[in-house]
């Protein structure tokens, strides 16, 4: 499965921890793409790929667009800039992955993508963390090595500060810490994100297995979950209305500062 696109099938976890615990996991499937190698060719100039089953930046079944990522125009000039304003353009000279949930029939819930960036030798060197929130925004937070390391290891913790409004159940305040696996042995994947005040709030994760993205993987994947953008909205529309009903604090408050 080298530098093919992948589809993984698995869950997705949302377990809040305080001040009331409450969990949800849902079986689903994401993506796996290697952007370098599906969106430029060896003149740097293709803008889209696939067909009317899995597609980018056109009409498929399974679907990912400029639009719903970055800046939302192109995906290889924001990815360009990002990198160049961070100065990871150099050190970024590898495949860069983006795992995220696509639009299924034209139809998405996307409450986080990872831009997982390589070098040449295959080390994971940054990742792009692009939080979505439940207003349509979203934010990158650029997730580099400590000083003095080159790359990620697999399993590392990494921490960075939250600073964008993703629900009004949680504060700006406090930080992430973010977790990576890819097993390329079994091509088990898994991103773990976990959220901290002064205590651990919430514990989110997204796993699964990856196999090739062909025709009839994506085929298999729509027909198991037809409605599976449907199903998580309602699913994140119910949760809300239980941690309303269990009394967890708003922070409408903070969106507005």
């Amino acid at each position: 499965m080298e530098n093919y696109p992948q589809i993984v099938e698995g869950y997705v976890s949302h377990e809040r921890v305080s001040p009331r615990a409450h969990a949800l996991t849902s079986k689903t499937f994401y993506l796996r793409i290697p952007i370098r190698s599906v969106l430029l060719n060896t003149e740097g100039r293709q803008s889209s790929y696939g067909n009317w089953i899995f597609g980018i930046n056109r009409k498929s079944l399974i679907s990912i667009h400029d639009k719903d990522h970055g800046s939302g125009n192109n995906i290889k000039s924001w990815l360009s800039e990002t990198l160049k304003k961070n100065t990871l353009k150099d050190v970024v000279d590898g495949e860069i992955w983006l795992v995220c949930f696509p639009r299924v029939m034209g139809y998405q819930f996307k409450p986080v993508s990872f831009w997982f960036c390589e070098n040449s030798n295959r080390e994971l060197v940054a990742v792009l963390a692009e939080v979505h929130n439940t207003f349509g925004e979203r934010h990158t937070y650029i997730l580099k090595p400590e000083i003095g390391r080159r790359r990620f290891d697999s399993g590392d913790v990494i921490s960075t500060p939250k600073s964008f409004y993703v629900s009004p159940f949680l504060s700006v305040k406090g930080h992430y810490q973010f977790q990576f696996n890819y097993n390329p042995t079994t091509h088990r994947d898994f991103s773990r994100i976990d959220y901290y005040t002064d205590e651990l709030i919430l514990k989110t994760y997204m796993t699964g297995i990856a196999v090739p993205l062909t025709n009839l993987s994506a085929l298999k994947a729509i027909l198991k979950y037809p409605f599976i953008t449907l199903k998580i909205i309602i699913q994140i529309h119910c949760n809300a209305l239980i941690l309303w009903v269990k009394k967890i604090p708003l922070t409408l408050s903070e969106r507005n500062k």
